[in-house]
């Protein structure tokens, strides 16, 4: 008498990948963000550039802190824009981390800076140091909230 059935065979599922295209276009909040994205690191590079139009002393260390760590901020910036733009998630939570620690850095700031002077501040220098971070929080906001479903299907 025949054995059909093997008691010691794989399992028989039927088991099937989600079909999920790679080539789905970006979601309308993802080219926002990647837009706002892109607007606080121009602005953060402007800031540095309008720096430099005065007497600019020259001692390497100024210059470099002044003028490269800018330009790299900006490359890294551009960076996580084409990372962002090509679906990479963990991409997103680069500018999620520069929330965190922008946010941090101007609580700090404003501690440090002595009460009679806490006000007086240049409108245009203080709109250079907020509005990045602003803009990278609303950027967030759109890599994670609307632009979520796009990122978790490219994984």
């Amino acid at each position: 008498m025949a054995q059909n059935h093997n008691p010691y065979s794989p399992p028989g599922a039927p088991v099937a990948d989600r079909a999920v295209s790679a080539d789905a276009p970006r979601p309308v909040a993802v080219n926002i963000a990647l837009l706002l994205l892109l607007a606080g690191a121009m602005i953060s590079l402007l800031d540095a550039l309008e720096f430099l139009q005065g007497p600019v002393p020259s001692m390497f260390g100024f210059l470099l802190i002044a003028f490269v760590w800018p330009l790299i901020k900006f490359g890294f910036a551009l960076w996580i824009c084409f990372q962002i733009a090509r679906g990479r998630n963990w991409a997103r939570w680069l500018p999620l981390a520069a929330v965190v620690f922008g946010v941090y850095s101007l609580w700090l700031n404003i501690q440090m800076v002595p009460t009679g002077i806490r006000y007086a501040v240049d409108p245009w220098k203080l709109t250079t140091y907020l509005l990045p971070t602003v803009l990278y929080f609303a950027a967030v906001i759109l890599l994670f909230w609307p632009g979520r479903a796009w990122f978790r299907q490219r994984e």
